[in-house]
């Protein structure tokens, strides 16, 4: 489903929310790398599971539908645990605005939502763009996207990868190795000059 609302648009239609939020996905690589590698079919929007009720009270009169198993349900209570996925449009005919994706939450940590062992301090799941956009850290994009490896996640990869230090490549080659033990990346993610 392709997307109609840019990142650059994000900052205006949350700028009262009082949640947190972060570019992710494709758009999320670019932003990092500072330049558009590709075509975007969609905007990914990153939130925190516990904000989710309140990030549906914000939207109150859009339409919003959780995606689970191919179909797309109104999202008319609590989010549950199993559904991490929200398309959002400001009315039934209009286009796809931007996807939420709910991330977990343990205290003060970010849960990989695929295996409870891989975590990070909230505070470091994010970084700013020079344009002050939010943009879930490039490592995290590049966890979720290991998971199917498509052409496009494998050009995000090779693209992001020189750009990342040291600290951000071995977290990804630890997250990577538990989750995704013999991954074809981790070749690429372990030569990499720090």
């Amino acid at each position: 489903m392709r997307s109609r609302l840019a990142p650059d648009q994000l900052p205006e239609l949350f700028a009262h929310a009082g949640f947190g939020w972060w570019i992710a996905g494709g758009h999320a690589i670019d932003l990092w790398l500072g330049r558009s590698t590709r075509t975007h079919e969609d905007l990914d929007v990153a939130m925190l599971r516990p904000a989710a009720s309140n990030v549906r009270s914000f939207l109150k009169g859009w339409d919003l539908r959780v995606s689970h198993d191919g179909a797309l349900i109104p999202w008319d209570g609590p989010l549950a645990r199993d559904r991490h996925a929200v398309w959002c449009r400001r009315r039934s005919q209009d286009p796809w605005a931007f996807e939420l994706l709910f991330n977990d939450v343990s205290g003060s940590d970010w849960v990989f939502r695929r295996d409870d062992r891989v975590r990070r301090p909230l505070a470091s799941i994010g970084i700013e763009t020079p344009l002050g956009l939010p943009v879930l850290a490039p490592e995290i994009v590049l966890l979720f996207k290991a998971k199917q490896r498509r052409s496009r996640d494998d050009a995000d990869l090779t693209n992001t990868v020189p750009t990342l230090d040291e600290a951000r490549l071995l977290w990804l080659a630890d997250a990577i190795r538990l989750v995704h033990p013999g991954h074809p990346w981790l070749t690429l993610i372990d030569t990499a000059p720090a």
